[in-house]
């Protein structure tokens, strides 16, 4: 599945990054349960900003690839 890359300006987001981050990482289970997340939508823990994955997938392929994960057993 092709993913397309898209602009922080084309989404309305920019603004809003900075605080959320800041938010994130005061907080580590929630940074955790993000990049536990990134995990499980792209295969990787590094790559493309969150938020840019999330506007990239449809709902129902994102959902499809928690769900999916959420069946596999714990390693």
């Amino acid at each position: 599945m092709d993913i397309d890359v898209v602009d922080a300006d084309d989404v309305g987001v920019r603004e809003a990054r900075e605080p959320l981050r800041l938010a994130v990482e005061a907080d580590p289970p929630a940074l955790a349960a993000l990049r536990a997340l990134r995990l499980v939508l792209t295969g990787s823990d590094r790559g493309p900003e969150l938020w840019a994955v999330l506007a990239a997938l449809p709902p129902e392929e994102a959902l499809r690839r928690v769900e999916s994960s959420l069946a596999q057993p714990l390693r």
